[in-house]
């Protein structure tokens, strides 16, 4: 059952010990067929300009489609002396490529950490938090070659909150990983909106564990990490209500739209979420060279954006129709900027009542 939002969690029942044994079919792979679901695919983005895309699947799924990687000299082909302070990351051949591919160059103190034990270190910890993953979805985001992912596991229902809105808000854990030292691993907490899949991240409640990818880089502290972050899902759950308490002026919306949201986030972002709060539908430019404000810019309504009012009345619906503008945006270390600056944004717009 899911809980209302003007509710906490109680602790001890979400927090009961229930260490359940790990599944992990890779262990077995040489040794028995192991069934595993179909994969449904979510969407296609951008991560340093190469194609990602996502997938959504249970555990063994997604296990199955996780690439494997391994460390290599650094050297010319057909020659035996390598560079004495690089090595190179090489993807392992599999089903869809049959030969080794050098992904990236790294130093020779990076610490490669494979996106297969990331999973698994994130699904045991989920179950030393005492959270069942029976039935539990994952989402998969890699990017064309693999050396980038990005984790995303569903809690059961029970970990759902329901806003005054009546749309319920699913909490997941995220993960995000490199084997080409083009990003730290980092873990962190964010909410899903079921009705028009936003997500959206409290940043004062972030659970965030971040290493760089060195000779000691140690996942051992993810289960302590994640612990820690459900322990603060009430917080998260007082800071929305709070949010949706915070009523909100047509002029105080104008003037936050055209000033600190435009400068921030450019004009284009801003119209568009101006039109969510104010038309409830998705918008673009009408004329793209029309000069004016974000307010003033004349604009072509779109689809209904699922869920939101129209006009918006508080800092939570305001909230989410940045979230949704967001999530379109194909650029995922982009996406990921602005989906974390929605707390600061919205300070700004409290600040001028």
């Amino acid at each position: 059952m899911r809980a209302a939002l003007s509710a906490c969690p109680n602790a001890s029942s979400i927090f009961k010990k229930n260490i359940l044994s790990d599944i992990d079919s890779t262990r077995h792979r040489n040794i028995c067929l192991v069934m595993v679901a179909p994969m449904v695919v979510l969407e296609t983005a951008k991560i340093h300009s190469r194609e990602t895309k996502y997938e959504r699947g249970d555990y063994s799924g997604v296990m199955s489609r996780i690439p494997e990687f391994e460390l290599r000299d650094f050297k010319a082909s057909g020659c035996r002396t390598a560079n004495p302070y690089l090595r190179s990351v090489h993807r392992l051949p599999d089903e869809n490529y049959a030969e080794e591919i050098p992904v990236g160059v790294v130093s020779r103190t990076y610490g490669l950490v494979s996106h297969r034990e990331v999973l698994r270190e994130c699904y045991s910890g989920i179950k030393a938090a005492g959270i069942s993953t029976e039935n539990m979805k994952i989402d998969l985001g890699l990017s064309k070659l693999g050396e980038w992912m990005n984790l995303r596991f569903y809690m059961p229902d029970e970990y759902d909150i329901v806003p005054g809105d009546r749309h319920p808000l699913k909490l997941r854990l995220e993960a995000f990983n490199s084997v080409d030292g083009s990003s730290r691993f980092k873990l962190m907490l964010s909410w899903l909106r079921l009705i028009c899949s936003n997500g959206m991240t409290i940043r004062e409640t972030i659970a965030e564990f971040t290493d760089v990818h060195d000779s000691n880089i140690d996942l051992s502290p993810i289960p302590e990490v994640i612990l820690s972050g459900m322990k603060k899902v009430p917080l998260d759950v007082r800071r929305l209500k709070r949010l949706e308490g915070q009523r909100l002026k047509p002029q105080q919306l104008e003037h936050w739209v055209d000033g600190h949201l435009s400068n921030k986030w450019g004009v284009k972002l801003a119209a568009r979420i101006y039109r969510i709060c104010t038309e409830g539908r998705d918008a673009k430019f009408a004329d793209p060279f029309a000069k004016g404000k974000a307010t003033e810019k004349p604009m072509e309504l779109l689809e209904v954006v699922p869920g939101s009012p129209a006009p918006a009345e508080n800092l939570y619906a305001v909230a989410q129709a940045m979230s949704w503008a967001s999530g379109t945006v194909k650029d995922l270390l982009r996406r990921e900027k602005l989906l974390l600056s929605i707390e600061d944004q919205l300070k700004a717009l409290s600040k001028l009542n």
